[in-house]
């Protein structure tokens, strides 16, 4: 896959990830442009398709409509955004176009590796047709998860929702008791989730079983609750049960499942279950979540 890098003088290439590419052995092409996201489109045009790394200093909405410059184009480009977290209103905008990841700092090896990865993976799904939301659609419509799941259009509905709400702190993203519980014994899988949920302003809580999560309940509302399928003292079949007869007001509830196979049964009604999703990995990452938390925030 190519990688290209996009830079102008005012905002030069990190120099972090351009040793970090050396350290991997990865050859780069680096790309000198004006503040203009249609010349990048333009120059873009000519190369091979690949992956292009942008910087996030450019918090004007300058990577967001480069992304959709992009997204017009005939061959598939992965992008990915470098350095602090972006604005919430711009990731959430960007996620919408199409952003495939954001490579946080410091830029360490590892994360690097793993980033490029789940890049290289969603990049070879891009070129069958299936970017990141889509792959998650497609997953439902395969397992008929009509029962707990949002239709495509009205999930779209949610994201575009989102980033107007960011923008003018209106909704659920203004609320103060927005919180989250994430259970999940991968201390790695949290950390990441909490980070990308903490980009977005809102408040996470993590534990690693179903017994810290029913003590925690019972003093605190939370408005989603983020699980593992299998935890160390049981499945999130019991984890639901335990939810209705310890909670007064019973949250939203989303799995992670391994396994798609077992998704469809997850959702039966009498289990309580509100969403699944397939588990993060490389080859989907955490942001491939997004879409169904911010669907779920707007009917708590």
């Amino acid at each position: 896959m190519k990688i290209y890098f996009l830079e102008n003088l005012e905002y030069p290439l990190d120099k972090t990830l351009m040793e970090t590419f050396q350290l991997c052995d990865l050859s780069f092409e680096v790309l000198s442009l004006p503040n203009d996201h249609k010349e990048t489109g333009k120059v873009l045009e000519s190369k091979e398709r690949g992956c292009v790394f942008l910087p996030a200093v450019w918090q004007d909405l300058f990577c967001v409509k480069i992304i959709q410059e992009i997204k017009l184009l005939e061959k598939a480009f992965e992008t990915v955004i470098v350095g602090s977290a972006p604005l919430a209103e711009n990731l959430v905008l960007a996620f919408n176009e199409g952003l495939s990841a954001y490579l946080t700092v410091p830029i360490t090896k590892v994360n690097f590796q793993h980033i490029f990865l789940r890049v290289k993976a969603r990049h070879k799904q891009y070129i069958e047709r299936l970017d990141m939301e889509h792959r998650l659609f497609d997953l439902e419509r395969q397992l008929n998860m009509s029962s707990g799941s949002e239709p495509v259009h009205i999930r779209n509905h949610y994201l575009g929702q989102a980033f107007l709400d960011i923008k003018k702190q209106k909704g659920p993203f203004s609320e103060e008791n927005i919180e989250i519980l994430i259970i999940s014994s991968s201390e790695v899988q949290k950390e990441k989730l909490a980070t990308l949920l903490n980009v977005l302003g809102l408040t996470v809580v993590k534990v690693k079983n179903i017994e810290e999560a029913i003590k925690i309940v019972q003093d605190k509302y939370f408005s989603i609750i983020i699980s593992d399928n299998v935890l160390p003292d049981g499945e999130a079949v019991a984890l639901a049960d335990q939810l209705r007869k310890s909670c007064s007001k019973v949250p939203k509830l989303v799995v992670w499942s391994s396994s798609p196979e077992k998704a469809g049964s997850l959702l039966d009604p009498k289990n309580h279950i509100d969403e699944v999703v397939l588990k993060p990995s490389p080859e989907t990452g955490i942001e491939s979540i997004l879409p169904t938390i911010i669907a779920l925030m707007y009917q708590v």
